[in-house]
This record gives C-alpha cells, sequence and structure tokens, in this order.
C-alpha cells in the first residue's frame, strides 16, 4: 500500500503555507497540527489559519516544534528518565556538554535548573518513545490524525530521527519547505550534520526508497519574474528549474548590477527594499533588512548590498559556501519584479546588465 505521508520540495513563492493550509483544513473530521520553527513562523500561520477558516478551524492545532516535543512528547513520559514534573523547559541559550555521557541522563540532557537543552529536545523525545516502549509515539497516534511540518529544511540533529518515527505510524505526516532557503536550522546537533541544507533530499530520498513517503516538488514561482528564476536557479543548478507565473511587465524587470555611483539614483528611481548580510553593511539605506529576516516575505523590487563572498560569485562566478548561497537564494526571490545587486566593479564576467540613469524623467513603475 502507497504511503500517504508526502514531502514537499517547494521553490520560493509557490505558495508553501497556502498549500500547508488547505491540507490541514480540507477535512474537518480529521484532526490536524500544524508544526513550524520560529515563533514569527507561527504567528503567519495564525493569522493566514484565521482568514482562509473565517475561525472555524477547531480541529487544527499549531505549535513551534520545541513546544510540541516539550509539551506533547517529553513532559508526558518524562518518569521513563527523571522525577516526577522534574523537566521545565529549553535551554535556548547554553550549549550541551560536549563530553557527559548519555548514561548520565542530567549532566548530557539537563542544565541545573532542570530545562532541556535546545541540542537535545528531540534526542530526548527519541530516547522517551524507546524506554516507553513506543509510548511517545502511540499517544501522538491517539491525538491526531496528520502532522504538518512547515520549514521542513530548518530540521537538524535528531529532528530527523523523530521525523523518521513519525513516519512510520498510523499518523498521516507532510513535511513542506525548500532546502535552497536553509538559513536557520533547530539546533546544532553533531547527529545527522551530513543531511542539513540542501543535504536533507539524500535524507528524505532515503525515506522515499524505505516507503515511508512520496516527493513532490512544486517548481513554479507566482512571486518573481522568469529572469529572477533562472537566477535564483543558477544558485543550486542540481535542483529542479523553476517556471514562473508572473507575467507581469513594468519597464523594470529582471537582475540588474548598479555601480555605487549610481546607487542614490537607483533608490530614487524605483524605492526598492534594501537587504544586506547584516548591520555592519555600511552602503545600507535606512529601513534595510537582513536576509535572515526577510524569509517569507515579498517585495515589488530589492536592492542587494552584497557581502565580499557574494560579490565575487556575482562577478566571476567563485563557487558560494552553504550559509552564503542559502542566504543570497532568500534575498534574491523576495522580489517580484526586479533585484538590484550593487557593484563597485565597472565591468565583470558576468551577463548581468548594468542600469543606468535614465537622462530623462523616469515612469512611476515603483
Amino acid at each position: 500500500m502507497a504511503s500517504t505521508n508526502e514531502v514537499v520540495i517547494a521553490c520560493a513563492g509557490s505558495g508553501k503555507t497556502t498549500y500547508l493550509l488547505e491540507r490541514a483544513l480540507a477535512d474537518p473530521t480529521k484532526r490536524a497540527l500544524i508544526i513550524t520553527y520560529t515563533n514569527e513562523n507561527l504567528r503567519e500561520i495564525n493569522s493566514r489559519l484565521w482568514q482562509r477558516s473565517a475561525g472555524s478551524h477547531a480541529h487544527v492545532e499549531t505549535m513551534t516544534i520545541f513546544e510540541f516535543l516539550l509539551r506533547e512528547c517529553i513532559k508526558p513520559y518524562q518518569t521513563f528518565k527523571a522525577g516526577i514534573a522534574q523537566i521545565r523547559s529549553v535551554n535556548f541559550v547554553s550549549d550541551r556538554p560536549r563530553f557527559a555521557k548519555k548514561s548520565d541522563f542530567k549532566a548530557s540532557y539537563l542544565d541545573d535548573s532542570h530545562n532541556v537543552y535546545r541540542d537535545a529536545v528531540s534526542d530526548l523525545a527519541c530516547v522517551l518513545n524507546a524506554e516507553s516502549g513506543g509510548k511517545v509515539v502511540a499517544r501522538l497516534e491517539a491525538i491526531y490524525d496528520a502532522i504538518l511540518i512547515d520549514e521542513m529544511q530548518d530540521l537538524a540533529g535528531w529532528d530527523l530521527e523523530f521525523v523518521q518515527l513519525l513516519l512510520g505510524s498510523s499518523i498521516e505526516v507532510t513535511l513542506v519547505g525548500d532546502p535552497r532557503q536553509s538559513v536557520y536550522f533547530t539546533n546544532q546537533s553533531a547527529k545527522n550534520k551530513n543531511k542539513k541544507g540542501v543535504s536533507i533530499l539524500d535524507w528524505i530520498d532515503e525515506r522515499v526508497q524505505a516507503g515511508t513517503c512520496r516527493k513532490v516538488e512544486h517548481a513554479h514561482s507566482h512571486r518573481c519574474v522568469q529572469t529572477i528564476c533562472t537566477f535564483a536557479d543558477a544558485l543550486f543548478p542540481n535542483m529542479t528549474a523553476t517556471t514562473s507565473h508572473n507575467g507581469e511587465q513594468t519597464g523594470h524587470d529582471g537582475v540588474f548590477l548598479v555601480k555605487a555611483a549610481d546607487l542614490d539614483a537607483y533608490r530614487a528611481a524605483y524605492e526598492p527594499q534594501e537587504l544586506r548580510w547584516d548591520k555592519r553593511c555600511k552602503t545600507a539605506g535606512e529601513g534595510a533588512k537582513n536576509f535572515g529576516q526577510v524569509k517569507g516575505l515579498t517585495f515589488t523590487r530589492v536592492l542587494i548590498h552584497p557581502t565580499k563572498p557574494i560579490t565575487k560569485y556575482v562577478e566571476d562566478g567563485t563557487v558560494l559556501s552553504d550559509g552564503s548561497v542559502s542566504k543570497f537564494y532568500v534575498g534574491v526571490t523576495r522580489a517580484r519584479q526586479s533585484v538590484a545587486i550593487l557593484t563597485e566593479a565597472a565591468t565583470t564576467s558576468s551577463s548581468l546588465p548594468y542600469w543606468s540613469p535614465p537622462s530623462g524623467p523616469v515612469a512611476d513603475v515603483h
């Protein structure tokens, strides 16, 4: 029998969250749980869930992954490893002791205030499931018919082991995400470190081969024009190319280089949202946002203040590291109509055109 579990690899602008909500709301008789990583994502999901259902979504719950693991998996069965009501919360600040033996439960999993170390949360959920004879997953099976995980590319470490337990349960599991947008991770555990970022695709393929899920690709963008899609796709040449469903033409569409001397003129002409690596960027104007802050957002136009590695990629094709390439992809794919990249170079080996200030009045294309 074919698995009902589904992993959706969805490019930027394909409507990942919309798809997730439609799946969760489709059958009011199914008790569904939507899980995501950040509080910001959770607020966005709750807002859109309310809008789409007009408040009628009693069968759908939402949680962050840490709330889910702590409340639904660890605390109900903590007595298999700890005292009654001993575990309090999650320690997001301190690192898990590097050399603590897992056989020493308190030293390896809990700080002095009985909070679980961030890197140990999903690990502990797996341990408690094993120690209890599968009661953690059995309890989830009794509560939920469907579990939907948003931004699955953020999963790391023992998260993947716990998801594997869910895939083997009677719960219908849906994972949605874009490995190209791996700018955050739930933890820094060494477990499955070779399955982080784009390499999570290897883990997914293993699950597909094992028959515990099927893989679906959504390679269409409702956001970006085709030129932007093509430029972004070049950052991840081994992934499926993106087709744009945005046919709007404004007279300034695509990807451009902007010389530093023309920066103010470009700002005045198009009022782009400026994006930077972090606040140390000296060329970014007021209102600039960090790459990591804009995941999930859409702007008509963006102006990118590149780091040195991104500049090297744009100007001569030097390959970017995993962290840089994912953040650059996020920045580029926020734009519907145009992406401008600031450069100090008078000439480059890039095929990108330079933008030149018009000699006459500029049409209103903001």
